[in-house]
């Protein structure tokens, strides 16, 4: 019993270690890719726009809100000004080619690439 548990957890390290290795962090190649105007799937006045200084625009059907972004491994933090101080919010995203998937309302939120 015991020589099965060490087994497997010299198995689980040792394949948890190799797949450690292959996870490769995008965060300079996602730093240049997210620059640019993002359009909202459905309400096409609606949009992201990534500046490469840090500073974003989130435009909404009756909201616009400017502040700054940072990429962090696999999350996006916003920082936008409010009512009673700052406005922090992180959401999850990927980058695949022309979509930018940000995590919202429970569900991936296809964002394309403005043309």
């Amino acid at each position: 019993m015991v020589r099965t548990s060490l087994v497997a957890v010299v198995l689980l390290f040792c394949l948890g270690g190799i797949h450690a290795g292959d996870k490769k962090d995008n965060k300079k190649d996602d730093a240049k890719e997210i620059v640019g105007r993002w359009e909202n799937p459905v309400i096409k006045s609606a949009y992201f726009r990534f500046n490469a200084d840090g500073t974003c625009r989130d435009v909404r059907l009756l909201e616009t809100r400017e502040g700054k972004y940072r990429l962090l491994p696999g999350f996006i933090e916003f920082d936008f000004p409010g009512v009673f101080g700052r406005y922090k919010e992180e959401t999850r995203y990927r980058l695949e080619g022309n979509t930018l998937k940000l995590w919202m309302f429970g569900s991936w939120v296809d964002y394309g690439r403005a043309k």
